[in-house]
């Protein structure tokens, strides 16, 4: 349902899902996702919590809760997210570029380019990487004020 736009029929099947199985850690990650579709972060957060308190080494539970807390520029939560995930599953492509474009976003270029390359190696057609990693080159590269 979320993915063709139907967020209210999503919840209702979360939310009944959450109630056959309330020890499923997918299925909360999951409602978290649709939360956070939705715009209710305080939703999303606890169910991303709850997903994470079921099982400790459920990486994208972790990875979007991060992704959460770098929307809301609060990049050290993030980062305390986003490497749980990288050192449960350190090939988890989308938790490198999301450390990565934090990276970006406070000017650690050479930072952003280790995630972003790392990805490349892994999966050279990624085209988020691809994109961020000729952003921080360009960055890196421009003197200050000049972008």
């Amino acid at each position: 349902w979320a993915g063709m736009g139907e967020l209210e029929k999503a919840l209702a099947d979360f939310d009944e899902a959450t109630r056959l199985e309330p020890n499923n850690a997918g299925i909360s990650s999951n409602h978290g996702i649709v939360w956070r579709m939705k715009g209710n972060i305080n939703k999303a957060f606890a169910c991303f919590d709850r997903a994470i308190r079921l099982q400790p080494d459920y990486v994208d539970a972790w990875c979007h809760r991060g992704n959460i807390w770098m929307r809301k520029n609060r990049y050290e939560r993030a980062l305390a997210d986003l490497e749980e995930a990288i050192r449960l599953k350190p090939g988890f492509t989308y938790a490198l570029n999301s450390r990565g474009v934090i990276s970006l976003k406070k000017g650690e270029y050479d930072k952003a380019i280790m995630d972003f390359d790392r990805i490349l190696r892994i999966d050279p057609n990624n085209h988020m990487a691809i994109q961020n990693m000729a952003i921080a080159i360009k960055r890196k590269n421009t003197p200050k004020g000049g972008d």
